[in-house]
């Protein structure tokens, strides 16, 4: 009677053995599921991360916003080499990468091809960006440049908060908003 109750101990052991055995399998390869769908997931977030940083530096440290451009520019690559002209003209010997034409499409009211355009320029790096910044003010010796304005791209949240703050200060009697900075009224 003690041999089968031994046997069947021992049988009974073996089976939980078996079974704790599978279950430590199931959980094994479980783990290394999560384990696998963790760095997929980890991956996936380093490559969102560096495109999300590469389109943020791209957004606007390298781009800077031409207004008042009268040139008649019907494609683009005119249009790259006027701006060309423009960076040569203030003393500055690269090129710019990209154009692009911004703000409100003609809409058929007026048929003046020589309206004032906004024009948004990419520049290769930031310093090329902070030199043409540097030398803008020689524009205002130039003839064929003296109209026109270079200004750094906001965002669309940054002009309107700027817009905010100028209604803000035109309604407070002794300030004004000159150059981008709240100054007193001088009479």
């Amino acid at each position: 009677m003690e041999t089968k109750f031994t046997h069947m101990r021992c049988k009974g052991i073996q089976s939980l053995k078996d079974e704790m055995s599978m279950e430590f399998a199931n959980v094994d390869n479980k783990i290394r599921t999560l384990e696998n769908k963790m760095l997929k997931y980890e991956s996936d977030l380093h490559v969102k991360n560096t495109t999300q940083s590469a389109i943020n530096e791209n957004s606007s440290q390298h781009k800077l916003v031409f207004k008042n451009i009268t040139h008649d520019t019907s494609d683009m690559e005119s249009l790259k080499a006027y701006v060309n002209g423009v960076l040569n003209a203030i003393g500055l010997d690269f090129n710019v990468v990209d154009v692009q034409k911004i703000g409100g499409k003609n809409n058929g009211t007026t048929n003046n091809s020589n309206q004032s355009k906004t024009v948004l320029v990419t520049f290769s790096d930031g310093k090329e960006r902070i030199d043409v910044l540097r030398n803008k003010r020689k524009l205002k010796d130039t003839e064929d440049y003296k109209t026109l304005y270079i200004e750094t791209d906001r965002s669309r949240h940054e002009r309107m908060q700027e817009a905010n703050l100028r209604r803000i200060i035109k309604s407070i009697p002794n300030l004004e908003f000159r150059g981008g900075r709240v100054v007193e009224k001088s009479d």
